[in-house]
């Protein structure tokens, strides 16, 4: 009852006068190679599938040129260019011109074989003019002879990433460089961070406070329920304002308005 695929080739059989007096033919089993075109095209469809679905932009490229043979929907958001738009272009045009050195660089570091694959971030142009930050992972397909016939790369917009991870940035260095003492405690009051203004103000410096409790600047000249007032309003998750009078290292006092 199995299904058996036959490749069949037939012909006449011609009588002494030319006439037709029967066929003759030989025929071939293509079963397993029918079987394998079959495997082959569902392992095809599922990738083509993989490939347009992916949550992260998948493109291939002609190594010599570098222009995009193939890309997925998802690079096309990234990006802004249509699909068609995009088979015309070649990588560096997108690629913003700072960093297409280092880019070409890595690229012909992986062609020569001194890596695997080649990873790094970078930037795209996009469509709109606007910048996107991608995450790029990069490898190279090879020829039987060892020759590079494509480049293919998974690529994550990283964009919103990098914006959040810059105004980190940019708030860590203006707590740094502020005049003002910045400390911050966890709610046991153990010394998490101090900036430098605070090494500079207490005399203490920032690799001998962290661990400890700010007890250390208690100058004596606030009783125990100031201290638990203090607590009192931030455990309420509200702000406390007021007036510190607070020892240095080296015993002097010093007074600070602290919020």
């Amino acid at each position: 009852g199995t299904v058996q695929y036959l490749q069949v080739m037939k012909g006449p059989v011609l009588a002494a006068d030319g006439r037709v007096v029967g066929s003759q033919g030989i025929q071939f089993d293509i079963s397993e190679r029918k079987q394998a075109e079959n495997a082959l095209c569902q392992s095809e469809e599922q990738f083509r599938a993989m490939f347009e679905l992916a949550s992260v932009g998948i493109a291939q490229a002609d190594p010599r040129t570098g222009q995009w043979v193939r890309v997925n929907q998802k690079m096309c958001e990234i990006t802004g260019y249509s699909a068609d738009e995009l088979l015309q272009m070649r990588v560096p045009e997108m690629t913003h011109p700072e960093d297409r050195q280092s880019d070409r660089e890595k690229f012909e570091r992986v062609v020569r074989g001194e890596a695997p694959d080649c990873r790094m971030e970078k930037r795209y142009i996009r469509k709109d003019g606007r910048l996107a930050w991608v995450n790029v992972n990069m490898t190279i397909i090879r020829d039987a002879a060892g020759q590079p016939t494509r480049t293919v790369a998974a690529i994550e917009d990283i964009t919103e990433r990098k914006l959040v991870q810059e105004s980190h940035d940019r708030l860590a260095m203006a707590v740094e460089q502020a005049t003002e003492t910045v400390v911050i405690t966890d709610t046991q009051g153990t010394i998490l961070y101090a900036n430098p203004a605070f090494e500079k103000t207490s005399g203490y410096t920032r690799a001998e406070a962290l661990g400890q409790n700010p007890r250390v600047l208690k100058s004596g000249k606030h009783n125990a329920e100031f201290y638990h007032q203090m607590w009192a309003v931030l455990q309420r998750a509200e702000t406390w304002n007021g007036h510190f009078i607070n020892k240095r290292k080296d015993g002097t006092l010093y007074e600070e308005e602290a919020t």
